[in-house]
């Protein structure tokens, strides 16, 4: 599955097995689940390529409506870098409800794109909602894009 930024040309692809994982995600959580999303760029760093995730546990005191990240182990990410990929963004689901992200939800995505721990200056962050509707967004430290799948 191939998204699009409607003004310019960023591009992110995610495999359809992904997206079907995180389907299964969202149908065994009642609350809000969610994880790291991994895998690399293109060489002409136009085309973020979602390989994987990993499923972290919610800690949020609201869980049925907030989703907030535990500490991520440090020996998880290193094992990623060493396979070659990197922290591309997050994702997380809204059961029974819009794939839209809160303000909540953006303001933490442009702090993830600001964290030099992290370098990933272009965020990505994938919602899923009702019906399995999906959002996919990108944030750098002052902006919001919208991603709209690319039939092409």
């Amino acid at each position: 599955m191939k998204f699009k930024c409607e003004d310019s040309r960023l591009y992110a692809e995610i495999e359809d097995s992904i997206v079907d994982r995180i389907k299964n995600v969202y149908d065994i959580n009642l609350f809000e689940a969610g994880g790291w999303l991994f895998g690399k760029y293109s060489k002409d760093h136009t085309t973020a390529i979602i390989e994987s995730f990993i499923v972290l546990p919610n800690i949020s005191k609201d869980p049925e409506t907030n989703f907030e990240f535990g500490k991520t182990s440090k020996q998880i990410l290193d094992e990623k870098w060493d396979e070659g990929q990197r922290i591309l963004g997050n994702f997380h689901t809204h059961p029974n409800n819009s794939p839209e992200p809160s303000l909540i939800d953006s303001n933490q995505s442009m702090d993830f794109a600001a964290n030099e721990k992290l370098n990933c200056p272009q965020f990505l962050l994938l919602i899923m909602g009702r019906d399995y509707s999906t959002t996919l967004h990108m944030y750098t430290t002052h902006d919001e894009l919208r991603l709209v799948r690319d039939s092409s």
